[in-house]
């Protein structure tokens, strides 16, 4: 998502915020799906300002892939995982 994009969605929310307040203003703006999971998501539960939901949301698409690797297959994968 374009950062002008997900500025329009978080247009109109009073910092501090907590993470339910923030996305109900997100749904309410028509926020599409995956930025609302997106923001379910994050760990923080209160957020100082929109800059800090927006790098919350960046870690969380910078770990993503990585939390991928590890589940695919790597070097941490249980042998025997679903009765095998």
């Amino acid at each position: 998502m374009r950062r002008h994009e997900l500025k329009h969605y978080l247009n109109g929310i009073e910092y501090p915020a907590t993470r339910a307040a923030i996305i109900a203003v997100v749904a309410a703006h028509g926020a599409p799906d995956a930025l609302i999971e997106s923001l379910q998501a994050l760990r923080g539960e209160r957020f100082s300002s929109a800059i800090a939901v927006e790098v919350a949301l960046h870690q969380q698409q910078q770990a993503e892939p990585r939390a991928r690797l590890m589940i695919a297959g790597g070097p941490n994968r249980t042998r025997g995982y679903g009765g095998t």
